[in-house]
């Protein structure tokens, strides 16, 4: 998977007083780095693609977890948000897994 752990060893240690969001294409990347993100936004599984009827997905393209591979979930520190996407791998149909865009309203907290 495209990470390239020389350009991960030089970023600057979290700040916690700052936000730290990380954007990447792969939600397996969240385990596999130290980033320490707050909120970790990914795709790659597009959410299953062909699903059971009750939603439980038959590929997930990715090592996380079956649950984990479309929604909002809690890891450790992090919120892990991973879209269905809008599009498909390998084959082209969606099955019990409808596309999505998903949007983010981000607040401060007074």
């Amino acid at each position: 998977m495209d990470l390239d752990v020389a350009w991960l060893a030089g970023l600057p240690r979290r700040d916690p007083k700052l936000l730290r969001i990380v954007l990447s294409h792969y939600p397996d990347h969240l385990r596999r780095t130290a980033l320490e993100a707050d909120l970790f936004l990914a795709g790659h599984t597009h959410g299953g693609q062909i699903c059971l009827p009750f939603g439980v997905p038959i590929i997930t393209h990715d090592r996380l977890g079956r649950r984990m591979c479309k929604g909002v979930h809690r890891v450790g520190r992090t919120w892990l948000v991973v879209s269905r996407g809008v599009g498909f791998a390998t084959i082209a149909m969606r099955m019990f897994c409808p596309p999505e865009i998903i949007e983010i309203r981000l607040r401060g907290v007074d």
